[in-house]
């Protein structure tokens, strides 16, 4: 085991959460884009090409478009959250910087734990309707390929 300072320690902490924090935030931007994409495409191909592929399994392409329509909501209200919960923190270190002194508190844990809940929801949310979504839409083709 290895030893650090606290200060040293700290710093990594607070590194580590802004990369986890800037995965998180293109992961969402990379989903929204994709699940925008795939949604778009299928609709826009779909009396051309697609109507004539999918035989009986129709309701394979109405699952993928209802999980990439969940998956871009999903990502858009995680985005949302994300800013409502740094405006809250912003808010709580500005109130206390406003009292003054030395040892400054903050509460920022019950502040936010209601909207850190539902952003942890929709954060495993988005990425599991996109999945499902392309495991639909892929379905299709393999079904098709069978018959």
């Amino acid at each position: 085991m290895v030893t650090f300072s606290r200060e040293t320690l700290e710093k990594y902490r607070a590194d580590t959460d802004a990369m986890r924090q800037k995965a998180m935030e293109e992961s969402d931007k990379q989903i929204l884009t994709l699940a925008s994409a795939a949604l778009g495409l299928t609709l826009t191909f779909y009396k051309d090409v697609l109507s004539q592929q999918i035989g009986n399994h129709g309701w394979l392409l109405l699952m993928a478009w209802a999980c990439w329509s969940v998956a871009i909501l999903s990502a858009v209200v995680s985005m949302c959250l994300s800013a409502r919960e740094s405006s809250l923190r912003i808010h709580h270190v500005d109130a206390a910087l406003k009292k003054g002194g030395d040892n400054l508190q903050a509460d920022f844990e019950n502040a936010t734990w209601v909207t850190r809940l539902f952003l942890d929801v929709f954060n495993w949310i988005t990425p599991i309707a996109f999945v499902v979504g392309m495991a639909s839409f892929a379905s299709i083709f393999f079904l098709s390929m069978q018959h």
